[in-house]
């Protein structure tokens, strides 16, 4: 699978362009972010890249960041949601503003996304607020560390507790590990702890967190 493209953009045809890779052309259907930032043709571009592998074709999807791939992925796992309308999710709302909106369950800013109705609106925060928070997690296991004797308190669910300053600490890194700046992982994650809110739940604080991005 390709997992990222560095080459020179060959031409854009609305939110597709070619790449040109050393001589191998590749066509990219890519979020607004990377479409915005592309200064003119014949510039050097990196992506970060989705393959997806269909029965009849292989499509590339590119992305500014890892968040942007990440949240795309995300949004796929939403029963409804294929490769089409993720990206115009993220394209729409930004890969920040995605999970803003999921976390503070704005009906609103997520029909405004073409494709998205009420009823689809209400499965994407149902559905994701959960995942977002179980993936953090999932992603971050294997960084975090552990003391000989104990288990890490992402050994066993998304809901294990665990103490409060050590729950605050874990929802930062997860947090980073999807990709947000470790700058605005603290401060979502300290207003939650502000506002009494946090617990000692890394997964509840998490998904609490994400509204503040």
């Amino acid at each position: 699978m390709i997992g990222a493209l560095a080459g020179k953009v060959d031409s854009i045809n609305g939110n597709e362009i070619l790449l040109d890779v050393r001589g191998v052309f590749y066509e990219v259907t890519v979020s607004s972010a990377v479409h915005r930032n592309i200064p003119s043709l014949g510039s050097e571009l990196k992506i970060v890249v989705y393959t997806d592998v269909r029965e009849n074709a292989i499509v590339l999807f590119g992305f500014s960041s890892p968040l942007e791939k990440q949240a795309f992925l995300l949004c796929k796992k939403v029963k409804g949601i294929g490769s089409r309308i993720a990206l115009s999710m993220i394209s729409t709302l930004g890969a920040e503003g995605l999970l803003t909106a999921v976390g503070q369950s704005d009906h609103k800013a997520l029909q405004a996304i073409p494709g998205v109705g009420k009823k689809t609106a209400e499965r994407i925060i149902v559905e994701l607020r959960e995942q977002v928070a179980n993936y953090a997690i999932e992603i971050s296991a294997d960084h975090f560390p552990t003391d000989s004797g104990n288990d890490s308190p992402f050994s066993t669910s998304a809901s294990a507790p665990v103490k409060s300053v050590c729950a605050k600490t874990d929802a930062i890194m997860a947090l980073e590990k999807l990709g947000v700046q470790t700058e605005k992982a603290r401060r979502a994650v300290e207003q939650v702890v502000a506002a009494n809110k946090g617990g000692a739940d890394v997964g509840e604080l998490l998904k609490l967190a994400l509204a503040n991005l």
